[in-house]
C-alpha cells in the first residue's frame, strides 16, 4: 500500500480500500471484510501510566470501548485509552451497520505495572515484543505459542531486569512465566535469583529461595517466588538461560531460546 515512494500511510490505503469494498459487496461480491478490525499497542506515557494506543483510526468509523470502569464512545481524534486495573478492555468499530471483531486486552494489575524497567541484555530482534514494557504491562502471553507482543525471546541470553519504583512498597511475591518447548530450542530458565534494595539499604540485596526449576514437563512454567519483603524501592531479577543443549536433543550444541511474559508482583 506504500507505494514506490514509500510515503502513503496505512490509514490512506485502508480508507480507499474500504471504498473498493462497499462496491464489490454492492455489486455481490462474497469476500472477508477485516476494515473494521482494529489493531493496538500497548504504550506508557512520560508519567509511568499505561494505555492502549488504537494504530489506525478508521475512517468514519464507530469505536466503543468497554472497560471495567465504563462504556463509552471514543472521541473521532481519540487513539489511547488508559489501563487503571484488572479486567477487559474491549473495543468494537462500526460503520453502517456493520460491526468489526472486537479486539480484546486482558489485564491483570499488580504492583510492577507501569514502573521503570532496564533489561541488561535486549530480547532478540525476531521476538521483541513491546520491549521491557512487556514484562510489566499485566497482559499475560499467549498460552499455546510463544508468538506476539507479550512474549519476549532471549536466544541464549539471560533475562536480567531491575525494576525501579516511584515510592516504596511491600512485595509478598513475585511470578515469572516462562514457555518450555525443548523441540524448538526453547527452554525454561536453570534458576531465577531476585535482588531487593528498601529504603533503608543502599545497595541490593539477594534473596535467599529455595525453589528449583528442575524436570518443568508443562508448555508454561509459573514459577512463584516468595520475598516478604517491606519498603521496597527496587528489585533485580535474573533468569539465567539453559545454556547450551545437549546431545540427543533438538538443536544439540546450540544455545537454548528464553522466553518470557510477565514479571508479576504482588
Amino acid at each position: 500500500w506504500r507505494g514506490k515512494d514509500n510515503k502513503l500511510e496505512y490509514s490512506d490505503f485502508l480508507k480507499r480500500y474500504t471504498d473498493h469494498v462497499n462496491h464489490w459487496e454492492k455489486s455481490g461480491v462474497n469476500i472477508a471484510n477485516h476494515t473494521l478490525d482494529l489493531n493496538y499497542i500497548i504504550a506508557k506515557s512520560d508519567n509511568g501510566k499505561l494505555f492502549i494506543k488504537l494504530k489506525d483510526r478508521i475512517a468514519n468509523a464507530t469505536i466503543k470501548v468497554t472497560s471495567p470502569r465504563e462504556t463509552r464512545l471514543l472521541g473521532v481524534e481519540e487513539t489511547k485509552y488508559q489501563i487503571d486495573g484488572s479486567g477487559k478492555y474491549t473495543f468494537t468499530a462500526s460503520n453502517g451497520g456493520r460491526e468489526g471483531r472486537p479486539s480484546i486486552v486482558d489485564v491483570k494489575w499488580h504492583k510492577a505495572m507501569g514502573c521503570e524497567i532496564a533489561l541488561k541484555n535486549e530480547p532478540n530482534q525476531a521476538y521483541p515484543g513491546y520491549g521491557a514494557l512487556s514484562l510489566i504491562n499485566g497482559i499475560r502471553g499467549s498460552q499455546e505459542k510463544y508468538s506476539g507482543n507479550e512474549w519476549l525471546g532471549f536466544s541464549g541470553e539471560s533475562m536480567d531486569a531491575t525494576l525501579n519504583f516511584d515510592s516504596t512498597i511491600d512485595i509478598e511475591s513475585i511470578q515469572v512465566s516462562t514457555f518450555n518447548s525443548p523441540g524448538q530450542w526453547i527452554y525454561p530458565p536453570k534458576s531465577i535469583d531476585v535482588w531487593v534494595k528498601t529504603i533503608t539499604k543502599d545497595e541490593f540485596e539477594k534473596v535467599d529461595i529455595q525453589e528449583k526449576l528442575d524436570n518443568v514437563k508443562h508448555k508454561i512454567h509459573s514459577q512463584e517466588l516468595m520475598l516478604n519483603k517491606k519498603d521496597v524501592v527496587a528489585i533485580r531479577v535474573l533468569a539465567m538461560d539453559h545454556g547450551v543443549i545437549a546431545e540427543g536433543n533438538q538443536g544439540a550444541g546450540n544455545r537454548a531460546w528464553l522466553f518470557i511474559d510477565e514479571i508479576v508482583v504482588r
